[in-house]
């Protein structure tokens, strides 16, 4: 876990990251054969920062809500352990497909929004 959340962090002020200014840019992405690996790993990371609590970002100047240790009930994600890095990466790509009018906000809201509908607590 904190290999993926070391990459993200590093991944977030690079310029291959800087270029996820929107959920379209990572929509891109995530169809490109050249950067699908980068973008499952950014959405991991996102996913696992999420779960645990230590994710730290901004959404349109806001400090992104955290909820830490989610339990059924409570609104968080609760992605069961035996889901991989690439069934995360399928759902946010499958959402992001099934919901165009909102690619243009934050690809880190979009990734939460994308989980929360296929893993809700």
């Amino acid at each position: 876990m904190l290999p993926v959340i070391m990459s993200l962090a590093a991944a977030l002020f690079s310029g291959a990251a800087s270029a996820y200014n929107s959920g379209n840019a990572l929509f891109a992405a995530m169809n490109s054969s050249q950067e699908q690996t980068f973008a499952m790993m950014y959405v991991a990371g996102a996913a696992e920062g999420y779960q645990t609590g230590h994710i730290i970002g901004y959404m349109r100047g806001s400090r992104a809500k955290v909820v830490e240790n989610s339990k059924p009930g409570d609104g968080g994600l609760c992605v069961p352990p035996s889901v991989n890095y690439g069934q995360l990466s399928d759902v946010v790509k499958k959402w992001l497909s099934e919901n165009p009018a909102r690619r243009h906000e934050p690809p880190i809201s979009l990734i939460f929004s994308a989980l929360n509908s296929a893993f809700p607590c």
